[in-house]
């Protein structure tokens, strides 16, 4: 009888993984990743068949990660919803910038499946509720709910470059970030 996995050891591989991704992008080595997380190569191999499998499941972990940090959104107008996720998203990026540098590397990488976006996007349902809700009341340009993801996702990464270089700024890069993405989505 096989032993059971240990689930620390698997947490120990995926924030090695964060940490590998954040440094190196995709082209991380599993052998680095393995080393850091003090375990063997094949021990690796052992929770995660190949790297493929280890980088997916490392996405949707980051991003549980990410929904967590989001939540709770209190009650509101969409307009005031929607700026809490992002306060709290530019928040989540500024506290863990390797999770925010992984989770960029893992969204352009061309073997993160669409299974596994599918997934992601349903660890957010209030997100996908609160849209729909701003299109119906037509206060949201209607557009591809994938098209929203990337515009937040490139205005942050904008936010948070300026905030890494010059981080007394943060909070106005943020005010800035918001103003410009709640302009780009609005109805007119």
């Amino acid at each position: 009888m096989a032993r059971p996995l240990s689930e620390e050891k698997r947490v120990a591989i995926l924030n090695a993984a964060v940490a590998a991704v954040a440094e190196l992008g995709v082209a991380a080595p599993t052998a680095k990743i393995a080393r850091d997380a003090g375990v063997g190569d094949g021990t690796l191999f052992v929770y995660f068949a190949n790297k493929e499998v280890l980088f997916n499941q490392l996405y949707l972990h980051i991003k549980c990660d990410l929904r967590a940090a989001l939540q709770p959104v209190a009650n509101g107008d969409v307009e005031t919803q929607l700026h809490q996720f992002w306060d709290r998203y530019i928040n989540w990026g500024i506290t863990f910038p390797n999770q925010y540098k992984a989770t960029r590397a893992l969204n352009a990488w061309d073997k993160l499946t669409e299974q596994t976006r599918q997934q992601a996007w349903a660890l957010f349902p209030e997100f996908d509720a609160l849209v729909k809700a701003g299109f119906q009341q037509r206060l949201l340009r209607v557009q591809p709910k994938s098209f929203l993801g990337e515009l937040i996702d490139a205005i942050a990464n904008m936010v948070l470059e300026l905030s890494r270089q010059t981080p007394q700024q943060s909070m106005q890069f943020s005010q800035l970030g918001w103003e410009n993405f709640w302009r780009a989505i609005r109805a007119e």
